[in-house]
């Protein structure tokens, strides 16, 4: 018998599908369980699903899949792309149950559901006796039980046919039954930790939702008021907003596990300070929301998520541009840059449009989640890296525009954190002096990147204050643009004391622009403090 199941997986494993085919069987599936459960009467009031639970759908089974194949993985040693084709190969079976109920005549919405325990005590009993205890609160479905039964089932077979050991099947039955209560557990977590003194009556979630609308960032410019419907809205996108950190990591540890010394030289060309730079541009829209529209920023369980997950998407947006625009900078860092990935031949260009690819696509979930004028914004900003740096426009080689093109998508991360933090504002209450500061100071501070690429821009004739006035001269202009960027905050934001230490990090930014031994580093670090001295001056 073991045999055989053994030649069933290795049938399954050595399939020859592309990874590409493999993620598309997945969105398929999860697509025909949304249509099933919208055929079902699952909808409100009988219509379709909205788009917000196929979001909340897609990365729920997206992170529950990840988490059992590193389970898969971790017991046995198998490599992560064969356990990754045999877990997905069973995945239909989460349509049992949706189908399961007409067939044995159970009423289908209790194959749909949370567990929304109220505390501790309840969720431990409901995460320990799901299989057992029929009398639950929460009346737990056969056909989920049974749903959840054959996976586990599944996963034990697949371990005792690779390690032929008890103990790690039964382990690895446990932790996958664990993995997967937790995530079904998720409402439970939200009502605990969003309310751990019991300050607010929030013992159900609908009470969550009708007493702390207001303080709470997610879901509020999806519907226009409160109902049963933009409840179930608001519970789809507060569960997103909870999974996608998880999603996020998840990927990774799958990278990891694949191949670590390739997730090496990748993480070696985020360039982390820049990521960082666009993070504090979108939290900087928070403290706008915060400071200018009296905007109370809550700082509890669900708004610290939304947070992450801002500060994610906006770091992920990073990472697709600098992977995007590295394909179409090969000849230039070829001479400026050879130690990174493409011109030193550690990476593919085609491996670099799958990740470039792959990021965007993170990044504009994790918007949308947030907050769907976010998502505008963030698509717009991928918009704006493609003529930053493709063809046929490749607006990089037009002097001024190029740098106004950079200062615009900052612009949008800065728009993205305060709709965030304020959700029902309209473009209008956007204050127009930060957008003009915000444009005009990046554009005179952005020019110091262009320093370091000297020679790869003078040789492919790309327009930049070094390459046109020469190296030495440009620094010293770089130099003094950055201390004239560092004076209009406190002119534009009146707020005298500021300036002097505007003048004090203005003459630094000149030091470390026009120095023989040029550092791109600590100028991203020096304007950084910077600029959470500012926020820090504006808060208080």
């Amino acid at each position: 018998m073991i045999n055989l199941v053994n030649k069933i997986i290795d049938k399954i494993e050595n399939n020859n599908a592309s990874l590409l085919n493999w993620v598309g069987f997945f969105f398929v599936v999860v697509l025909f369980r949304f249509l099933l459960d919208s055929f079902s009467g699952l909808g409100y009031l009988g219509q379709f699903l909205t788009a917000a639970s196929f979001l909340h759908m897609f990365l729920w089974y997206a992170s529950v899949v990840i988490s059992i194949i590193i389970i898969l993985h971790l017991f046995s040693k198998e490599k992560i792309e064969k356990v990754f084709k045999s877990i997905l190969i069973f995945f239909p079976l989460i349509f049992i149950s949706i189908l399961l109920p007409f067939v044995i005549n159970e009423p289908v919405f209790r194959s749909y559901s949370y567990i929304f325990a109220q505390n501790w005590s309840q969720l431990f009993g409901s995460i320990f006796g799901f299989f057992f205890n029929f009398n639950s609160v929460f009346n737990f479905s056969i056909s989920i039980r049974v749903e959840i039964f054959v996976f586990l089932f599944l996963m034990a077979v697949y371990i005792f046919a690779k390690t032929r050991n008890l103990l790690k099947t039964l382990l690895a039955a446990f932790f996958g039954y664990l993995a997967i209560m937790l995530f079904g557990s998720l409402p439970s977590f939200i009502i605990i930790f969003q309310n751990p003194l019991s300050l607010h009556p929030v013992a159900y979630f609908l009470n969550l939702f009708y007493n702390n609308f207001n303080i709470l960032f997610v879901g509020h410019n999806y519907f226009e008021f409160l109902s049963s419907q933009s409840y179930n809205i608001w519970l789809d996108l507060i569960s997103s907003a909870i999974i996608f950190p998880a999603f996020v990591l998840g990927i990774f540890i799958l990278f990891f596990i694949y191949n670590k010394n390739l997730l090496k030289t990748v993480v070696d060309n985020f360039r982390w300070e820049r990521g960082v730079a666009y993070v504090v541009m979108s939290f900087i829209g928070v403290v706008v929301a915060w400071k200018y529209q009296n905007i109370p920023v809550q700082f509890n369980f669900i708004n610290i998520f939304c947070l992450i997950d801002l500060a994610l998407s906006a770091f992920l947006f990073h990472l697709a541009t600098i992977f995007h625009n590295d394909i179409y900078d090969y000849q230039i860092d070829a001479v400026s840059n050879s130690n990174r990935p493409l011109p030193s031949g550690k990476m593919s260009s085609s491996q670099f449009r799958y990740l470039s690819l792959i990021f965007s696509l993170m990044s504009l979930i994790g918007s949308l989640v947030l907050n769907f004028y976010f998502f505008i914004l963030v698509l717009a900003s991928l918009g704006l890296a493609f003529l930053y740096s493709s063809p046929p426009l490749r607006l990089k080689k037009v002097f001024l525009l190029n740098i106004f093109l950079i200062a615009m998508a900052y612009l949008f991360f800065v728009m993205g954190g305060f709709f965030v933090a304020f959700p029902k504002a309209t473009i209008n209450d956007f204050p127009i002096n930060i957008a003009f500061l915000t444009i005009l100071a990046v554009f005179l501070a952005g020019n110091f990147k262009d320093i370091k690429d000297f020679q790869g821009d003078k040789e492919q004739s790309i327009s930049t204050i070094p390459s046109l006035f020469g190296l030495s001269v440009g620094k010293k202009i770089i130099g003094a643009i950055l201390f004239v960027s560092t004076i209009i905050f406190p002119i534009f934001l009146k707020i005298s004391a500021l300036y002097f230490p505007a003048i004090i990090f203005g003459i630094i930014f000149y030091w470390l622009a026009s120095r023989k031994n040029y550092s791109e580093k600590p100028i991203f670090f020096a304007y950084l403090c910077y600029i959470i001295l500012v926020m820090v001056a504006v808060i208080f």
